[in-house]
C-alpha cells in the first residue's frame, strides 16, 4: 500500500481503487481513507488468504470516504452488524457488495435502509439473515440486482418483502432451501426479471418454475432442470 501511494504524486486526485488478497487490516483501511478522501470506487474482494482481518473498528474509517458509490467488502468474515453502522452515510453509494459477511444478520441491514440510491445488492452467504432480512431491504426500490443465495434461514414468505422491488432484473435464490413452489406467488409482480437463479432450491419443482415462465416468458431460470 505505501509503495503505491509512493508512485502517486496526488493521491487525493484518485477515484478508484481496487486491492485484491493483500490480507488488509484496520489500519490499512486507515491509511486509504486518510489518503484516498475522494474514492467513488473501493473493492476489497476476496481479502481471504489466511481470513480476513477488517473488523468493525477498521469499518470506522469508510465512513469518511463520504463520495463512494461502489464499495465492496466481499469476504469480509469479521465484520458485524455494529461494523455496518459506519456505511449509513455513504448515500451515495449505487453498488455494495458483502457477500461472504457471515456475521451480519437482519438488524444490520438495517444500517443500509437509508441507501435509496443502490442498484446493486450482493448478500449471498450471508447465512445469519433470515426473512427479517428481506422486510428490511423491501424499500430499496431501486435495486436491479439482488443475490440472496445461501440465505439458509429465508422461507416463502420472506420473499413476500420484495415483490415491490419491481425494477429488479437479477434475482439469485441459489441453496435457499427453505423456499418452496409457494414461495413463487411473492415474486410473479417481478415482471422485468430476466435472470432467475435457482440452484440447490430442491424444494422447488416444474410447476412452480413454469408458473413464473408462464408470465414472464423471456426469463432465463439456471440451476433448474
Amino acid at each position: 500500500m505505501n509503495a503505491y501511494v509512493s508512485k502517486q504524486r496526488n493521491t487525493s486526485s484518485v477515484e478508484q481503487l481496487e486491492i485484491h488478497n493483500e490480507n488488509l487490516t484496520n489500519n490499512d483501511l486507515k491509511f486509504i481513507s486518510n489518503h484516498f478522501p475522494n474514492l467513488t470506487k473501493l473493492n476489497l474482494e476476496e481479502n481471504l488468504i489466511d481470513g480476513s482481518r477488517i473488523t468493525d473498528e477498521g469499518m470506522a474509517n469508510l465512513s469518511k470516504l463520504t463520495n463512494l458509490t461502489y464499495l465492496n467488502l466481499s469476504g469480509c468474515k469479521e465484520i458485524t452488524d455494529a461494523g455496518l453502522e459506519h456505511i449509513k452515510h455513504l448515500i451515495h453509494l449505487t453498488h455494495l457488495d458483502l457477500s461472504g459477511c457471515e456475521l451480519i444478520t437482519g438488524f444490520g441491514l438495517e444500517h443500509i435502509i437509508d441507501l435509496i440510491h443502490l442498484t446493486h445488492l450482493n448478500l449471498s452467504r450471508c447465512k445469519e439473515i433470515p426473512d427479517y432480512g428481506l422486510l428490511v431491504i423491501k424499500d430499496l426500490t431501486h435495486l436491479t440486482y439482488l443475490n440472496l443465495s445461501g440465505w439458509w434461514l429465508i422461507k416463502d414468505l420472506g420473499l413476500e418483502h420484495i415483490k415491490d422491488l419491481t425494477h429488479l432484473t437479477y434475482l439469485n435464490l441459489s441453496v435457499c432451501e427453505l423456499i418452496t413452489n409457494d414461495g413463487f406467488e411473492h415474486i410473479k409482480e417481478l415482471t422485468h426479471l430476466t435472470y432467475l437463479k435457482l440452484s440447490g432450491c430442491q424444494r422447488i419443482t416444474s410447476a412452480g418454475v413454469d408458473s413464473i415462465r408462464h408470465l414472464n416468458p423471456n426469463i432465463r431460470i439456471e440451476g433448474y432442470t
